[in-house]
């Protein structure tokens, strides 16, 4: 159960929550506060937060240190999540970000080593450097389809990831985005990615499989630095001209394949977000009408 914050536990300015001093630890951001500020909640003990659709930003730091916040819930209102803004919530287990969302900073959700699931707002193009990064129980992030940039170390050190198939808009992967994520064996690229930059995925020890969609700018070796060398799959007919020699191939059609016989065989995720959302979101047994 929440309860709604007390003005008296809290400095609050215009609309504007600028600090939190109260000791309840389940806690429902009161109508009014349309801004959540710089550091207004960090290092305190609270455990759940809902923030209802009068909120629009949640400042940098807001809940930074957090230790024991499990959940973080956004009403479809939120536009912006600053910088480090939950960064170190070391029990946070869930991230639904709403499509309200527009922007999300730099290491927003950096060190967040319990969190399981990202599902990320429609309306991003960017995922920002080091937005999950040492995250290392990551299993299942669901990015935007309009996301056109992953930036540098945005997902480094994501160590239970296993499995990604990267938005069909992205054209950049900077410098270290999937860096030592090391159980991760499977990536899906798109034909619109043109710049993945060195060690974009250095460290990467399990990579087994790229598959390249037809069209791709060719890639080469440096992008696995310290990392396993996968096989890269193409689709047959694929000019070789200008790919890396050293690098290993394999021809198959497996576009059309999608979900099918190679998948079946080749990518099986461990992580199913079914139990995940069923285990975030218990349902609440009904009460029986009487008669």
């Amino acid at each position: 159960m929440c309860d709604l914050i007390r003005h008296k536990d809290c400095i609050i300015d215009g609309g504007m929550l600028k600090k939190y001093n109260g000791v309840e630890t389940k806690l429902i951001v009161p109508a009014g506060i349309s801004e959540i500020c710089d550091g207004a909640f960090e290092s305190s003990k609270i455990e759940e937060i809902i923030m209802l659709n009068n909120v629009k930003k949640v400042g940098d730091r807001a809940f930074a240190d957090c230790q024991y916040l499990k959940k973080a819930l956004f009403d479809n209102g939120v536009e912006k999540i600053g910088a480090e803004a939950f960064a170190g919530c070391t029990a946070l287990e869930t991230v639904l970000i709403p499509d309200s969302v527009t922007e999300v900073g730099t290491a927003a959700f950096s060190g967040c080593t319990s969190l399981e699931g990202v599902v990320m707002s429609k309306n991003t193009t960017l995922v920002a450097d080091r937005t999950y990064a040492d995250c290392q129980s990551l299993q299942y992030v669901m990015m935007s389809e309009k996301t056109v940039r992953i930036g540098k170390d945005a997902f480094r050190g994501c160590c239970s990831l296993d499995f990604q198939q990267l938005p069909d808009c992205l054209t950049t992967l900077d410098d270290g985005a999937f860096a030592d994520c090391s159980n991760l064996r499977d990536v899906i690229t798109n034909k619109e990615l043109k710049n993945i930059s060195t060690k974009a995925f250095s460290g990467c020890s399990s990579l087994m499989h790229v598959f390249a969609a037809r069209g791709i700018t060719p890639f080469n070796k440096s992008v696995f630095a310290e990392s396993a060398t996968p096989i890269i799959v193409l689709a047959p007919g694929t000019d070789m001209s200008h790919w890396d020699k050293d690098m290993s191939y394999e021809f198959d059609n497996w576009e059309k394949a999608f979900n099918k016989s190679i998948f079946n065989k080749t990518i099986r995720p461990r992580f199913s977000i079914k139990s995940w959302f069923e285990r975030t979101f218990p349902k609440r047994k009904q009460k029986k009408s009487k008669k």
